[in-house]
């Protein structure tokens, strides 16, 4: 079998055809995928919850950041409470079971999914905050000062 080239289908001629057609797409794809990605199902974008914060009474706001990320900021989210993430499933009774918590940490990745994973294993109805602290600075949401 030939390749568009000529070259036999098995060539590298033919390989690279085969690489960049597929790359082009890739590209494609990623070119017509919207900038502002609506978040997963478990996660809750800044601008959600800069309006839910408006009402406290709406949700929980967990900063979960490393103990060592947390010392490096010099910042903080406003009306965030700070559990050590070793520490959240711990004391997960002591949160509300009647409204949603948020999670955040640095980038919202690993610390703060492992930390909302943890508090739904006990019945806590946990997001976490699609970006984190990195989105709710580039939102331009005010922060406050850390203790």
């Amino acid at each position: 079998a030939l390749g568009s080239t000529g070259e036999p289908a098995g060539t590298l001629a033919a390989a690279l055809e085969h690489d960049f057609g597929s790359l082009a797409a890739r590209q494609r794809a990623v070119a017509t995928t919207p900038a502002t990605a609506e978040p997963a199902a478990d996660e809750i974008s800044a601008e959600a919850l800069r309006d839910m914060l408006d009402r406290p009474d709406q949700v929980l706001h967990l900063d979960v950041r490393l103990e060592e990320d947390l010392a490096k900021s010099g910042d903080r989210m406003p009306d965030a409470s700070y559990r050590r993430p070793q520490d959240v499933a711990a004391r997960a009774a002591d949160l509300p079971k009647d409204r949603p918590v948020v999670a955040c940490c640095v980038y919202g990745f690993q610390v703060s999914r492992d930390a909302a994973t943890a508090l739904r294993r006990h019945r806590v109805d946990c997001r976490t905050l699609a970006g984190s602290i990195a989105a709710w600075h580039a939102i331009g949401t005010p922060t406050m000062a850390k203790l």
